[in-house]
């Protein structure tokens, strides 16, 4: 058998693509995971945030803001159907969310701690560098505002709304929508900081990816798990994806999705490191990002459940090359330090582990790259993607999809038994709480 495609890498981006795919009328597809899980690496190190544009309001690059306000209308349009997909833009392109068990989103808020400009972390010895930091800073904070001012009260429906939104600066700022923050669970300055209610919401990743499974499995897709590939043979009508078992798979297109994996096929990404902290019970009842311009002072958090009870996911902007293990070490401890300075009921919880999750960009002028990617790989027909974040992999499905057919995919998805698969893996950080309760 000659599959129509072939996608390597068993994550969120190429199931996402995968899935997609089979939309497609008599299109044979197969998935291969090197793996004995799906999603089970760079797809289960992340800790569960979805972004819908908050944190991309601060970043200089508008194509941040720009690819999450059109990845909006993409879920709006394409996956709607899914029956625990719970985001929906009503008539007036306002963005909402309905009530419903083990849907995708969590119905939660995610705050925005924000420095302001009279912050300590915007000072210095040198007085023209102070003022530079706080015009700097002064500048970010506005555009964020803005911007969410702007995503609020504009339609998102608008063919052009990805381009207006982004590119909003301080014509919409108002402080209507600005709070002082309150909480005895947190040590903040409320005279240094405000409050903003984002736009992000924390998911439940393995929900999100069994739904788009069980769609793919419904549409004749099939998956290999424990199933490496070495390499790929062009030949004239097809490619020989030759693996591990000494096996050999034939497909007229191949679809590297494999993260980390790419860079045995590319030399064109980067990834970087960053460390997770779990710590069980939660610390903190809600859901929160702090932001400051000291990017070793900022600091994340999101609920997660596990038998009824919630546990912590701790994050920050640190990061670290891949395999710097002097570096790892030192924002390990900082992570630590940090966490405990912030959260008041850090030091009376029973259990705490780090972890370290990576990212995969491509390689850019910029120090980071946050934007999904579709690239050609040598070979005929051979193409890799990169999400960039686990939120953009519906975006980069669908333009693989008019990629390869030059048209929209379908949005009228047949129903079907939605199945929490066995051999989709659970979020490391639940994985970490669950062998932790259970050893007890």
């Amino acid at each position: 058998m000659i599959y129509d495609f072939c996608v390597v890498g068993g994550g969120i981006s190429g199931i996402a693509i995968a899935e997609i795919l089979s939309r497609k009328e008599k299109c044979n597809i197969c998935v291969l995971e090197k793996n004995s899980k799906l999603m089970s690496e760079s797809s289960a190190d992340q800790h569960g945030w979805f972004h819908l544009g908050s944190l991309y309001s601060f970043l200089e690059n508008p194509s941040y803001l720009k690819n999450l306000i059109k990845n909006i209308k993409i879920l709006n349009k394409y996956y709607k159907n899914f029956d625990r997909f719970n985001l929906f833009v009503d008539k007036f392109g306002k963005i909402n969310f309905k009530n419903i068990e083990d849907s995708w989103f969590s119905g939660s808020t995610v705050n925005y701690y924000v420095a302001s400009r009279n912050n300590p972390d915007l000072f210095s010895k040198n007085l023209l560098k102070k003022l530079i930091n706080i015009v700097d800073w002064e500048i970010k904070i506005k555009k964020f505002i803005s911007r969410h001012n702007k995503i609020n009260d504009y339609n998102i429906l608008f063919d052009n709304s990805e381009e207006i939104l982004s590119k909003t600066n301080f014509i919409n700022y108002n402080k209507k929508k600005i709070l002082k923050p309150t909480s005895d669970q947190i040590n903040i300055d409320t005279d240094t900081f405000f409050l903003m209610e984002g736009l992000d919401k924390p998911m439940r990743s393995k929900k999100i990816f069994s739904d788009l499974l069980s769609s793919f499995l419904f549409n004749k897709g099939e998956y290999f798990l424990n199933t490496k590939v070495l390499k790929v043979d062009n030949k004239n009508n097809y490619n020989e994806i030759i693996l591990e078992n000494k096996k050999i798979i034939k497909s007229k297109n191949v679809i590297f999705s494999c993260g980390y994996g790419l860079s045995e096929f590319t030399d064109q990404i980067s990834v970087v490191e960053s460390p997770l902290l779990t710590v069980y019970p939660s610390v903190f009842d809600g859901n929160l990002v702090k932001l400051t311009p000291n990017n070793d002072n900022t600091i994340n958090h999101f609920n997660h459940e596990i038998n009824g009870e919630f546990y912590s996911v701790i994050g920050s902007g640190l990061s670290c090359g891949l395999h710097d293990e002097n570096e790892k070490k030192r924002i390990e401890q900082k992570l630590i330090e940090i966490s405990k300075k912030f959260f008041l009921n850090f030091n009376i919880n029973k259990f705490h582990k780090i972890y370290f999750g990576k990212k995969v960009e491509f390689k850019s002028s910029e120090n980071r790259n946050y934007s999904y990617k579709i690239f050609k790989l040598s070979g005929k027909n051979n193409i890799a993607t990169i999400p960039g974040k686990f939120s953009m992999a519906f975006s980069l499905a669908v333009d693989v999809y008019k990629y390869f057919y030059n048209e929209d995919p379908t949005n009228n998805l047949k129903k079907f038994k939605y199945i929490d698969y066995k051999d989709v893996s659970a979020n490391k950080h639940y994985n970490i709480v669950e062998n932790y309760l259970s050893s007890l």
